[in-house]
């Protein structure tokens, strides 16, 4: 309570990271008594995917989404760029976050906090790709790194949020595998055609959709 002293609840973040295996299908599902069931590779392919929230359960900013390629094939299909407004993007070579693309994000936040007028304090964690050379870098978000064991209030994107988004992401993936399913097709082979393009589209949707309340 005291490093948040002098803040509104809209003013205290939180950010965090997550990967997401956006073509995995669900591990268990139903089939029918007595009739075979045929599985098919778990797709290994993920990306990173990172947020801000507020305590009083406000977003802020666009989803960060972080992908190996820096301009996959897929970017030049019509949609695209309506798509990737939508998002902030970065390319790394394993998808990762790094101290790079932390630092770019935190800028491009400091910039938004700056049109807006707003001052922020900002809590992450004590990640490597979060250096304290972050801290006092920036004009208008002040960087913290809380103690272990803070509650959900200081750092509500592990409260489930997070969880929550994924949920809602796998959702969209199984109405298009479903949509599509035909005999001796496997779901995995449908889930297969999603291109990373689509999976930002889901992702803007799905964090669209989430609660932060």
């Amino acid at each position: 309570q005291e490093l948040c002293k002098g803040y509104d609840d809209k003013d205290i973040l939180n950010m965090d990271e997550s990967g997401c295996f956006f073509k995995a299908l669900p591990t268990k599902g139903f089939a029918l008594k007595g009739k075979k069931s045929k599985g098919g590779k778990k797709s290994k392919q993920r990306v990173t995917v990172a947020f801000f929230v507020s305590t009083d359960g406000g977003k802020v900013g666009k989803p960060i989404v972080i992908w190996k390629s820096k301009t996959p094939r897929c970017f030049k299909k019509a949609s695209a760029a309506d798509t990737l407004s939508k998002i902030m993007y970065f390319s790394d070579q394993k998808s990762w976050m790094q101290v790079e693309i932390m630092e770019k994000t935190l800028e491009n936040l400091n910039n938004q906090m700056i049109k807006e007028k707003r001052k922020v304090i900002l809590f992450l964690d004590n990640a490597t790709v979060h250096p304290p050379s972050l801290i006092d870098k920036y004009s208008n978000i002040k960087v913290v790194f809380p103690p272990k064991n803070t509650t959900s209030r200081l750092q509500p994107l592990d409260a489930g949020i997070i969880n929550s988004f994924k949920s809602k992401y796998r959702m969209k993936l199984m109405r298009f595998v479903i949509t599509r399913t035909k005999e001796d097709v496997l779901a995995s082979e449908i889930a297969m055609q999603v291109d990373v393009l689509q999976a930002i589209e889901w992702f803007a949707l799905a964090w669209e959709e989430v609660s932060t309340d």
